[in-house]
C-alpha cells in the first residue's frame, strides 16, 4: 500500500515537473519570438527611413539638376546668324546631352534601388507571417501537451482516490469476514 503511494506520487511529481518545464519551454519561446519581432520592427523602421533618404535626395538632386538646365538654357545663345551660316554652342549641348543622360541613369538607379527595398521587405513580411505561423503553432502543440499533462494529472488523483476505496472496501471485507468468523 505505501508503495502505491510513493509511486503515485513520484508520478505527480513527474507530471508537475514536465509542466513546469512545458512552461518555462513555451515562456522562452514567447520571448524569442517577441524579440525576433522587435528585430524585424527595427529592420523595417531603417529601410523605411533609408528609402525615405533616398527619395528625398532625389527629389533634391532634380531640382538641382532642374535649376541647373534652365540656367544653361536660358544662357544660351540658340542661334546667332552670320551671314547664311549659324553657329550653336556645340560644347553647352554636349554639356546638356551628358546631364540628361546623368539624370536618366540616376532616376534608373533610384526606381532599381526602389523595388529591391521593395522585394526585401516583401521578403522580410512573408519571413515574419512564416514565423508567427512557426510560433503559433509551437504555442498551441505545448497548450495541448499541458492539457495531456493536466489530464493525466486529473486521471492518477482519480486512481489513487479509487485505490484508497478499494483499500477501504478490502478492509471492510475483511473485518465483516473478521466478524463473522
Amino acid at each position: 500500500m505505501n508503495d502505491y503511494y510513493l509511486q503515485t506520487s513520484v508520478i505527480e511529481s513527474d507530471c508537475l515537473h514536465r509542466n513546469e518545464l512545458l512552461n518555462i519551454d513555451l515562456i522562452v519561446w514567447k520571448i524569442f519570438s517577441y524579440n525576433h519581432i522587435l528585430l524585424f520592427q527595427k529592420q523595417m523602421g531603417e529601410m523605411k527611413l533609408q528609402l525615405e533618404n533616398v527619395i528625398k535626395e532625389n527629389e533634391r538632386l532634380h531640382s538641382e539638376l532642374k535649376d541647373a538646365v534652365e540656367k544653361q538654357l536660358e544662357a544660351l545663345p540658340f542661334a546667332t546668324e552670320v551671314g547664311n551660316e549659324i553657329y550653336t554652342d556645340d560644347e553647352t549641348v554636349r554639356n546638356l546631352q551628358e546631364q540628361l543622360q546623368l539624370a536618366n541613369q540616376e532616376k534608373t538607379q533610384t526606381v532599381e534601388l526602389w523595388q529591391t527595398v521593395s522585394q526585401e521587405l516583401d521578403r522580410l513580411q512573408k519571413l515574419y507571417q512564416e514565423h508567427m505561423t512557426e510560433a503559433q503553432i509551437h504555442v498551441v502543440e505545448s497548450q495541448k501537451q499541458k492539457d495531456q499533462l493536466t489530464n493525466f494529472q486529473h486521471l492518477t488523483k482519480q486512481l489513487h482516490v479509487t485505490n484508497e476505496n478499494m483499500e477501504m472496501v478490502s478492509e471492510n471485507i475483511h473485518l465483516v469476514h473478521f466478524y463473522i468468523n
